[in-house]
């Protein structure tokens, strides 16, 4: 394993090097393609390569994240400083426009201050003279290319089904939520952009909590769960008493049944409009002279 990584292990690297983050069924899939009846154990190959690499002091790691459909995804990462795997990781939009890169940016960091979620009206709002220059402005057409590339890349993932019932229909416009790829190939950039915005962190991970969490109604408590997490932690309780992990209030829950009355949308997708309007405020002239 020090010298070369086995021809399955490189079939491995290779898929997600070139295909961005994959599920376990995704990888078995593409296993049985290419070596037939074979099974494979995604997570044995993790470790693998992952080992190779710490020998080979790459600073590239394989890493899993649970998303928020439960869904366990693998990707590579950078583990140190100057992040080649999130700029390469957005290469491939070139092809729309060379200017990309300034829109993503400002994009993503406004989706991040909207607790994970934007919309087409949000993209539109970032594409605009007061927060680009205007090389940098994309044309409506190379907005819609971009946002359905991400979506088509697992960067970005579209907000539909049942689970967001509560969400204002509205026809005139469409809601993602940022897909499993942003936290595993460009977990960089998101924890870069995360330090200086009021994001929320899971009070029992203390990893970032997007679109939906769980809070425990206590109007003074500021803490946000993730759904699995609290379900863990809640499915601990054998005496019928369910206090909260942030701010140690009792929750008015008499079993587990109850908990789905406690996950709520922590923001609407189109707030990322705000946000953006609040990024063009802080790169206004006006707001400049003030610093």
């Amino acid at each position: 394993m020090a010298g070369r990584l086995h021809k399955k292990h490189q079939f491995f690297s290779r898929l997600l090097l070139f295909r961005g983050c994959m599920t376990a069924e995704e990888i078995q899939n593409e296993f049985l393609l290419q070596y037939e009846d074979e099974e494979t154990d995604p997570e044995a190959m993790m470790h693998a390569v992952n080992k190779w690499h710490e020998h080979k002091q790459t600073a590239i790691q394989i890493d899993v994240h649970s998303w928020i459909d439960g869904v366990r995804y693998y990707g590579f990462r950078q583990m140190a400083a100057g992040d080649d795997v999130s700029q390469n990781s957005w290469n491939g939009l070139k092809a729309i426009s060379k200017t990309v890169f300034p829109f993503l940016h400002l994009f993503f960091r406004s989706c991040l201050m909207n607790k994970g979620m934007t919309s087409n009206k949000a993209a539109l709002s970032v594409n605009c003279a007061a927060l680009l220059t205007l090389q940098g402005l994309l044309t409506l057409n190379e907005v819609k290319q971009v946002l359905n590339t991400l979506v088509e890349n697992k960067y970005l993932c579209l907000m539909n089904g049942t689970d967001y019932d509560d969400i204002e229909a509205d026809t005139d416009d469409v809601f993602y939520v940022l897909g499993p790829r942003m936290f595993i190939d460009c977990r960089m950039f998101i924890e870069s952009a995360s330090e200086d915005i009021n994001h929320c962190d899971c009070t029992l991970c203390s990893e970032i909590v997007i679109c939906k969490g769980f809070r425990c109604k206590n109007e003074r408590c500021p803490g946000v769960i993730h759904s699995k997490c609290a379900m863990g932690y809640f499915q601990t309780v054998n005496n019928g008493e369910y206090v909260c992990p942030s701010c140690q209030c009792n929750i008015d829950m008499s079993n587990m049944d109850g908990m789905s009355g406690f996950i709520e949308l922590l923001a609407h997708p189109n707030d990322a409009v705000v946000t953006a309007e609040k990024l063009k405020q802080s790169k206004s002239p006006s707001s400049e002279s003030h610093n």
